[in-house]
């Protein structure tokens, strides 16, 4: 009986150890190919009246409904599942657009934009984290024997908004009225040069770290008077965030974009792709690390203010 006990605990352990190592190779069978989200281009939205502007203090901002796109485009839907296939057919992880519309409330999210340069791309973006997001155009000319087919995918780095690869034509003659037909054939046609081409770019993210930039400043009444003459313990807080950024960055890359008193901004950090438990690391998720430290070594109380997915702000506030 107590040889059985035995036999049965070791069978356990081994089942639990294969689970694991199983779980860890499925993860980074899935981190070698960068996951994706098409997007209707603001292009697109704005031809089919899905695209406002507004003012909001004075600043002018740009709306996008693309719950309405899809009602108004019958061909948007198909168009979208068409080329989410053909990239899911050799292994890209897909991001829904209508199921991450579906996990955030758009009205809502805007009610409570304040002073803060936010659309609905960003959100969603954020909430999603895909790698790449395809930024699709397409319109078709004419019928019959005179039809014609323009489209334009752009293959853009969801974290630096940098374009990687473009397929892209102009006018294509065709005898098919059929939109999305027409659209997944010229993606096919230039496929295997967009798919390489992001392959490439997820491949330098893997081996440099993903790129996102940091912004830190101070709200009114913080005990911070100038980052540049204040200090943590020995150093200025500039000394201080520059060293946390090496430490803490792949190859300790990072570029200092301005220095002021109450603000820094630096750009062209590189950060881990994925995190310590193998989640994707945004730039949100570095810069909590960020503030954790910042109150623990230097007494600092911050927030973090971060609304885009490659772009953290941490805001020192009052004691």
């Amino acid at each position: 009986m107590k040889m059985m006990k035995i036999l049965t605990t070791a069978a356990i352990w081994l089942i639990a150890l294969w689970w694991g190592s199983t779980t860890a190779n499925a993860q980074a069978v899935v981190a070698t190919q960068p996951s994706i989200m098409v997007l209707p281009s603001d292009a697109l939205l704005n031809r089919i009246g899905c695209l406002d502007r507004v003012e909001v203090n004075g600043i002018a901002r740009t709306i996008q409904n693309y719950e309405k796109a899809f009602i108004e485009d019958g061909e948007l839907r198909l168009a979208i599942s068409q080329i989410q296939e053909r990239f899911a057919e050799v292994g890209f992880p897909l991001k829904d657009l209508e199921f991450a519309l579906r996990s955030i409330n758009t009205q809502e999210t805007f009610d409570n934009v304040d002073n803060i340069d936010l659309d609905l791309k960003s959100i969603l973006l954020k909430n999603a984290q895909p790698d790449i997001y395809l930024d699709l155009d397409y319109f078709q000319t004419g019928s019959g024997l005179t039809s014609g087919l323009s489209f334009n995918i752009r293959a853009i780095d969801a974290y630096t908004n940098k374009a990687i690869a473009t397929a892209s034509n102009s006018g294509i003659s065709t005898v098919n009225n059929n939109l999305a037909d027409n659209l997944v054939e010229q993606v096919e046609m230039n496929l295997q040069n967009l798919q390489s081409s992001m392959r490439t770019h997820f491949e330098d993210l893997n081996l440099n770290g993903r790129m996102v930039s940091l912004r830190i400043s101070v709200e009114r009444n913080s005990p911070i008077n100038d980052f540049r003459r204040d200090r943590c313990g020995n150093e200025p807080y500039t000394r201080t965030f520059v060293n946390y950024i090496k430490r803490n960055t792949v190859h300790g890359g990072y570029h200092l974009q301005s220095n002021s008193a109450k603000e820094v901004y630096y750009d062209v950090i590189r950060i881990p792709l994925f995190d310590n438990d193998g989640f994707p690391m945004g730039a949100s998720d570095w810069a909590y690390e960020m503030t954790m430290y910042l109150e623990e070594n230097c007494g600092l109380i911050t927030i973090d203010n971060t609304t885009k997915l490659g772009e953290a702000h941490i805001i020192v506030i009052a004691n």
